[in-house]
């Protein structure tokens, strides 16, 4: 990465558990320093709404609603953004 001219912004240490339900893959992260994450995605042909409502479908049954979701990447959170 040095050679292509990055340089290194941060670190970001995690254990990631992945499961699958249906289409939908389903990641338990617990990342250094920032804690438990739950990350769902869902590769589809469908509209994007429809992908959306699916997921959110899917949410609820963890407990979790639309405004339980972060749409800032782990680096974001580690760096403070």
């Amino acid at each position: 990465m040095d050679r292509l001219g990055f340089t290194k912004a941060a670190t970001v240490e995690k254990l990631r558990d992945v499961y699958k339900v249906g289409d939908i893959t389903v990641c338990l992260d617990q990342v250094d320093s920032l804690g438990e994450f739950i990350e769902f995605e869902l590769f589809s042909e469908k509209s994007i709404e429809e992908s959306r409502d699916k997921l959110f479908e899917l949410m609820e049954k963890f407990g979790l609603g639309v405004d339980d979701s972060i749409r800032k990447s782990y680096m974001e959170l580690v760096m403070g953004e």
